[in-house]
């Protein structure tokens, strides 16, 4: 049902003149539509959709939490090359994030480690 609501809404916004082609709308409904995905268990098609953000502008907002859930679903589909590969690009991002956000860059560290030794993330 959310996803039939996220795709009936108009959300609005301003946008110029050369974004007319689909993935350069609405970066907010993409990001909500693979989140949406991601908790209903539709890992690949929630790739796909986390995939299309960060190639304009005003969607860099959502690169570093596209790249965790990116890593999140990769270890969940068993591929943890990827895994790792994007779990270190939301690293790169958040390295000097904030201090209370310094726990999930040290969780996504240790998930790195175990992931590259081999260990599976419990």
């Amino acid at each position: 049902m959310a996803l039939s609501l996220l795709a009936a809404a108009e959300l609005k916004g301003t946008f110029g003149p050369r974004l007319i082609f689909a993935l350069g709308k609405r970066p907010l409904g993409r990001f909500l539509r693979a989140e949406l995905l991601m908790h209903l268990g539709r890992d690949e098609q929630a790739l796909g959709w986390y995939s299309t953000l960060g190639w304009l502008y005003d969607e860099f907002v959502f690169v570093a939490q596209a790249r965790l859930r990116q890593g999140e679903l990769y270890e969940r589909l068993g591929n943890p090359v990827e895994a790792v590969q994007r779990y270190r690009r939301f690293v790169a991002r958040w390295r000097d994030a904030d201090p209370e956000y310094q726990p999930l860059v040290d969780d996504v560290k240790s998930r790195i480690a175990r992931l590259a030794s081999g260990q599976r993330v419990e």
